[in-house]
């Protein structure tokens, strides 16, 4: 079975927790080096424009400003019947 990963970054909003995924990586040494490269320079990933983040009615929303948590995750790809 062959697999891959899928990088993700989880935000609290004030209904909970919320994971967006924002990319794949064939490798987890790719994913690794995603992961190192947002997180020493403390950069947010671009979340998607469903993220409710982006919705939020409440003006000073605290949670707006948060960074992220950055994680990845291994997906088994199945193997493809013959």
């Amino acid at each position: 079975m062959s697999s891959y990963y899928l990088l993700e970054c989880e935000t609290m909003h004030c209904f909970g927790k919320h994971t967006s995924r924002v990319g794949t990586a064939e490798s987890e040494q790719e994913a690794i080096d995603w992961k190192n490269k947002l997180t020493e320079n403390n950069k947010r990933p671009p979340l998607p424009k469903s993220d409710p983040i982006r919705s939020c009615p409440v003006v000073r929303c605290p949670l707006k400003l948060q960074t992220p948590r950055i994680s990845y995750r291994k997906v088994e790809k199945p193997e493809s019947a013959a």
